[in-house]
């Protein structure tokens, strides 16, 4: 990685606003069912 660093999250709002600001190419979203 570049910078370093890489963010992690449960949230679906984030990759909302991935979709709507236009997220980075290197992101990778994991959704699990519990």
């Amino acid at each position: 990685m570049e910078n370093g660093y890489a963010i992690v999250t449960f949230d679906s709002d984030c990759y909302g606003l991935g979709l709507l600001k236009g997220a980075s190419p290197k992101v990778i979203w994991l959704r699990f069912r519990i």
